[in-house]
């Protein structure tokens, strides 16, 4: 039965993805492939692709019997599971090997799952990951040394921007962390040796760091023992013994560097991590200031990342998750003050959380330990869920589209209550669509209502697309187009420049949101569009192409 099937293969994916996703996985899946013989995870790997080829194939041979959606449901569920497992059983090594050198697997191992899966995780936890993971505390300094000679390397030859901004912060501010961590392990074995000073005395004579210089024009060396001595790990004679050993050429550092934005962005959002801690409820303006700096800096991307190496972006989450519920709602009762300002705190948190899950996954919430009530957390939870229940009351509901087919077509934030807004914002713009589509409303007022979620109130256009994009299947075909032409307006750049920095932010969120929809849409176009007739692949070609 193609159903029970369905849900079968669906229940093996939720299982395998929990699996993966838990904060325990890095280790214990790395851990895990050092003990497994070649022989064994070649056994495993054969009988997993047999297993899903098989499933696959006779999924296939009865194409005929299964709809067009139920097929693309099934194939979805089985590419998913196909590349978890693919995950799991032989995770690719996105880095780099070494010229003429064999790749030590250690070494890029953890580099591929701490530094590009898991930037969040603290310097502490890595340490303790190192030290199980080298197993030998007498070679720790060699293991250490070879870890940064491939985050150097890795550097030096990757084009991707998040990954050359995630080595380089990992490579001058999680590395020197990591070590001050190392240090009293160390000392266990080798005496009162230093190990941050034996890393250094290497780390002087290695050819990379002159292609460093070149490469962010500044002095590689002198930055990273800089940073040691910041993280404590060196005292003023260690510190100024080791400046000393330095032989290259000194550059005048460019400011417009790499290195040199990644320690002003320290800098930067550990001041804005202090403002955004003030009390919401007595500084909601000096708070909703900064939140818009944040969102109009044009390095938003890069400052997060460093946040990540400094061990502080799960403050920050914490911190944003805060506002974001002390923004809901007014205080019942009260007179509101500067409704717009605490309008602008919940939807600029809302855009910094999502960006946040853009770059990071969606592990990163997995290990949210507090204000686990925050809307934003509630609406990932139940956002996709098909349900007839309602998160909003009618009186909320009228509220809202009155104030949008107002002449001023804008919402009132005077004790607006988003987190029922956000509930409904799909909702009204089906109704919209409906009332459009009978002529009660222009195209010009259906426009400038979509504009307007998307220019001021962004959390507002997220929910929407997130709830238009998980009702699609459960609505008529002929409201699928109307509703496929809703989400586009949605996802258009703006052709003005009102709040470009934020617009330019908003529509990749947009876009992870709505991906879900895009692949149903090429087995399940709406009304008009012709049926794709091509079958997809083998399971075995499948699974090797993954």
């Amino acid at each position: 039965d193609p159903q029970t099937c369905m849900s079968v293969i669906a229940k093996a994916h939720s299982f395998l993805e929990k699996l993966i996703c838990t904060k325990e996985y890095e280790d214990m899946n790395v851990l895990g492939k050092s003990l497994l013989s070649g022989k064994d995870l070649s056994a495993l790997q054969s009988h997993m692709q047999s297993f899903f080829s098989m499933q696959f194939d006779k999924i296939k041979s009865q194409d005929m019997l299964i709809s067009h959606s139920l097929y693309a449901e099934l194939e979805r569920y089985l590419n998913e599971l196909i590349k978890l497992a693919s995950r799991y059983l032989n995770p690719p090594l996105l880095i780099s090997t070494k010229p003429q050198q064999i790749p030590y697997k250690a070494s890029q191992l953890f580099l591929q799952f701490q530094i590009l899966e898991y930037m969040s995780k603290s310097s502490y936890q890595l340490a303790d990951v190192i030290s199980i993971f080298y197993q030998n505390p007498s070679a720790l300094c060699e293991n250490c040394y070879n870890l940064f000679e491939y985050t150097v390397h890795n550097i030096i030859t990757c084009v991707n921007n998040l990954e050359l901004q995630a080595f380089t912060a990992f490579l001058f501010i999680k590395i020197p962390a990591i070590l001050r961590h190392l240090e009293p392990r160390y000392k266990k074995v080798n005496g009162e040796q230093s190990l941050i000073t034996k890393i250094c005395q290497l780390i002087v004579n290695d050819s990379n760091i002159q292609n460093l210089n070149k490469k962010f024009e500044c002095n590689s060396y002198t930055v990273f023992v800089n940073q040691c001595r910041i993280n404590n790990g060196l005292d003023t004679a260690q510190h100024q013994q080791l400046i000393a050993l330095n032989r290259c050429v000194q550059l005048n550092e460019n400011s417009d560097g790499l290195v040199s934005k990644i320690l002003i962005m320290s800098k930067k959002g550990i001041d804005s991590m202090k403002i955004l801690l003030s009390s919401p409820s007595e500084n909601k303006e000096k708070i909703s200031q900064e939140l818009m700096q944040l969102i109009n800096l044009g390095e938003l991307q890069l400052l997060l990342v460093t946040l990540a190496a400094l061990d502080q972006l799960d403050s920050l989450l914490n911190i944003l998750l805060k506002i974001n519920k002390f923004a809901e709602r007014s205080i019942e009762g009260n007179k509101e003050v500067l409704s717009d300002v605490r309008a602008d705190m919940f939807n600029n948190t809302f855009v910094l959380l999502g960006y946040i899950e853009l770059l990071f996954g969606n592990q990163i919430f997995k290990e949210v330990k507090h204000y686990e009530d925050a809307f934003f957390l509630t609406w990932r939870r139940n956002c996709k869920l098909v349900t007839s229940h309602k998160h909003y009351t009618q009186s909320v509901f009228d509220e809202m589209l009155e104030h949008l087919l107002s002449p001023n077509n804008t919402l009132i934030t005077n004790n607006a209550q988003w987190d029922e807004y956000c509930c409904c914002a799909g909702i009204i713009l089906r109704e919209l669509t409906h009332a459009h589509l009978r002529r009660h409303i222009t195209t010009e007022v259906l426009q400038i209502v979509c504009e307007g979620f998307k220019n001021k109130r962004p959390a507002l256009c997220i929910c929407a697309i997130v709830w238009l994009c998980t009702q699609y299947r459960t609505m008529p075909s002929s409201e699928r187009v109307r509703t496929v032409k809703i989400i586009k307006l949605l996802k258009r750049p703006l052709s003005n420049n009102i709040n470009s920095a934020r617009t330019a932010i908003l529509i990749p969120i947009l876009n992870m949101y709505s991906s879900q929809l895009d692949e149903v849409l090429q087995f399940d176009p709406p009304k008009g569009t012709p049926a794709p007739t091509e079958l997809p692949k083998s399971g075995a070609s499948l699974f090797l192409s993954v």
